[in-house]
């Protein structure tokens, strides 16, 4: 898009940000809609971690391939950004800038443990808790899962 962008700017500018927009409004859109697990079954802390990272318990490989577009869709801003300034396209070119910025922690929540291994590797150790308690919950609702599939 941005090769074709060169010769035409404004159609696949448009074009590119109207899919980058979408992807997002549906992904936001998505996230919006929380679970409310039984709190009889869960804890508190389960419960608000259901509600954070229900997409990623939900549809783990789903939510991993949707924050890798989201993610490649964040960083071609870096290109996009000022491309479209230059082209004197200052509303397109803010709403990619606006992207890059917000929704970082929409990635992070498609895929936790990714983000919080990587964040714990380099040594952030204020993310350690966090990812514990995230692979803690994944092995009991798989558990769960498992012993529902076997006594079916």
């Amino acid at each position: 898009m941005l090769i074709w962008s060169i010769n035409s700017f404004e159609l696949p500018s448009y074009i590119y940000t109207g899919i980058v927009l979408l992807f997002s409004a549906y992904l936001i859109f998505i996230d919006m809609l929380k679970p409310s697990p039984d709190s009889n079954v869960y804890n508190r802390k389960e419960v608000k971690i259901i509600r954070t990272y229900h997409l990623f318990i939900k549809y783990p490989m789903g939510a991993k391939l949707f924050s890798v577009i989201l993610n490649t869709f964040r960083w071609s801003a870096i290109i996009w950004t000022p491309w479209l300034y230059w082209n004197h396209s200052w509303i397109l070119g803010s709403l990619l800038l606006f992207n890059f910025i917000f929704l970082g922690n929409l990635a992070v929540k498609l895929d936790p443990i990714f983000f919080y291994s990587d964040a714990v590797n380099r040594g952030k150790y204020q993310f350690e808790e966090e990812l514990n308690d995230l692979k803690n919950l994944c092995d009991k609702l798989w558990k769960i899962n498992t012993d529902i599939e076997h006594s079916a």
